[in-house]
């Protein structure tokens, strides 16, 4: 039978060379291997060896039974006995193995989603044996196939137990201090929307060039249980106008070129007429217009063919617009639309965007299925020029949920049937959290608010900024909340205090002139200590 183990470590991931990897704690590990045998196996051991064989990561034991149907154990643990790096996996089998083949396949071992090691490419005969005698001879034969698929058969039966221990090829990973960065987030914490970070839209635009049905009001976006809600109303017969829902934009006051954005939400049940949108616009849009600002559409859904079709709840589509100017529609613009395999609607869902020099791709549920293709990718690299820029420039982020207009074709309120049944309230599009993150390599920018943050003391949502970060040298602010009072630290990756400070007044600019590499920044304020991590970049 095939039994999937996954062992879940908290490691920091940095760089490594050669054959192995070098390890810290904090970022996510996984090692999964997929275990076929044709005999019981009472005891199996997955065992994690750094170069040296002196200190290792030992898995407890999973009981193996070739009668039982695939099944999926999990384990998660911590480093043992000072483990620095990750050169071989020893794979642990114990006695009663007459005439038994193991196979052993799809070896993964990932950071971050990341896959690590490539290929199984050697073992040594000193390290297939036997307790006690390692040297002592045995009967078996190995056969490693297809670069990750191992086979073992043992042919004499024994109650010592047997191991095998093998060495992989690493894929090379980019810098640590190339990951991607956390640069600016909100999570919805407070009692109502922050008004650092955003703009709430009440005013009617005329159908705002889509023939749409609804006026944005301020009384129809809240915050609630952690989330921001946008929720669209159906107004009175006679009332003008017909209905009114929410839009939040960070314009003029959350901008960036370049990153993965990252948004959870929970879509309403669009019917017939609902357009909820998580989309960006460029800066300039206030002063050159659209589409010349250029348009990144990262989720609509509500179209027209999801209706025809029946697929409301799963037809969406990414898009790209720009050009010098609207020529009566006849602008350049690029969209793909899809109807996924599973429902959007009524449960949180996690949407990013990678934006790079290169190109825009968008995703859905990469913290559920991280080997997914984007269902939306467009190449941008051609279009770095003046004086446009399109794709190439700051642009801020729109959350808005639509009635009725060109994209769903229905210009009647009384035809938008997700109003039709009030018993489950009012239509309403739900954001958990939106996340930017940068890196250093793609060479992007940001601009963030100078305030606006939640003090660090406040145990419910403890908190606080570096900017920018990644830092040229170690030259940065820290910003906390409420003129705040906090001790400042920060050390290397081995836990060695390498500066500190005392913040006054809740701000401070660090010069520390730190070399290059990724450092831990500790601020505590009272009783609360929090942790953040910061890239230091040569200058």
């Amino acid at each position: 039978m095939k039994t999937v183990f996954t062992i879940t470590i908290w490691l920091f991931f940095s760089i490594y060379s050669q054959a192995q990897i070098l390890i810290n704690p904090t970022i996510t590990y996984t090692v999964s291997v997929d275990v076929q045998t044709t005999v019981n196996l009472p005891r199996f051991y997955i065992k994690l060896f750094d170069t040296d064989d002196n200190a290792y990561l030992h898995i407890p034991s999973f009981s193996l039974d070739a009668s039982e149907p695939a099944q999926t154990l999990t384990y998660t643990a911590t480093p043992a006995g000072g483990l620095t790096s990750i050169t071989k996996v020893l794979f642990d089998f114990g006695g009663n193995t007459a005439n038994t083949t193991i196979t052993i396949s799809n070896i993964r071992v990932t950071a971050n989603g990341n896959n690590l090691f490539s290929s199984v490419n050697n073992y040594t005969q000193n390290r297939v044996y036997y307790a006690p005698n390692w040297n002592e001879s045995t009967n078996y034969s190995i056969l490693i196939q297809d670069d990750k698929t191992i086979n073992i058969v043992l042919g004499e039966a024994t109650n010592d137990e047997w191991q095998a221990q093998f060495f992989f090829t690493p894929i090379q990973q980019p810098d640590a201090n190339d990951d991607y960065q956390l640069i600016w987030e909100d999570q919805f914490t407070g009692t109502s929307i922050n008004s650092d970070y955003w703009f709430v839209e009440n005013e009617c635009d005329n159908g705002y060039g889509n023939n749409e049905l609804q006026c944005y009001r301020t009384a129809n976006v809240s915050v609630e249980n952690g989330n921001a809600v946008l929720t669209a109303k159906k107004e009175p017969a006679g009332h003008n106008p017909v209905a009114t829902s929410g839009k939040i934009m960070t314009k003029d006051k959350v901008t960036f070129k370049y990153g993965k954005l990252e948004a959870l939400i929970k879509l309403p049940h669009t019917a017939n007429g609902l357009w909820p949108a998580f989309w960006l616009l460029g800066k300039d849009h206030s002063s050159i217009g659209w589409p010349a600002c250029g348009e990144i559409d990262i989720l609509e859904m509500g179209h027209a063919a999801g209706i025809s079709a029946g697929t409301q709840d799963r037809y969406f589509n990414g898009a790209c617009h720009w050009g010098e100017n609207y020529n009566g529609g006849a602008y350049p613009n690029y969209a793909k639309a899809s109807a996924w395999n599973y429902s959007l609607q009524g449960g949180y869902h996690l949407f990013t965007l990678i934006w790079d020099k290169n190109g825009v791709k968008a995703y859905l549920d990469l913290d559920k299925y991280p080997d997914t293709a984007p269902y939306f990718e467009m190449n941008t690299a051609a279009m770095n020029v003046a004086p446009y820029y399109f794709f190439h420039k700051e642009m801020y982020i729109i959350f808005n949920l639509a009635v009725g207009g060109n994209f769903p074709d229905i210009h009647n309120i009384n035809e938008v049937t997700a109003f039709a049944n009030t018993a489950d309230g009012e239509p309403e599009m739900h954001i958990k959290y939106i996340r930017l993150y940068q890196k250093s390599s793609d060479n992007g920018s940001y601009t963030l608010p100078p305030s606006g943050l939640v003090n660090i003391a406040d145990t419910e949502n403890p908190m606080f900024t570096i900017y920018p970060n990644p830092a040229k040298g170690g030259n940065f602010h820290i910003r906390l909340g409420d003129n705040e009072t906090a001790a400042l630290a920060i050390m290397n990756l081995q836990g060695q205090p390498v500066y500190s400070a005392v913040i006054n007044d809740g701000f401070a600019t660090v010069n520390a002139n730190l070399p290059t590499g990724i450092y831990l920044v500790s601020v505590q304020s009272g009783s609360t200590s929090i942790t953040r991590k910061l890239c230091v970049q040569s200058n």
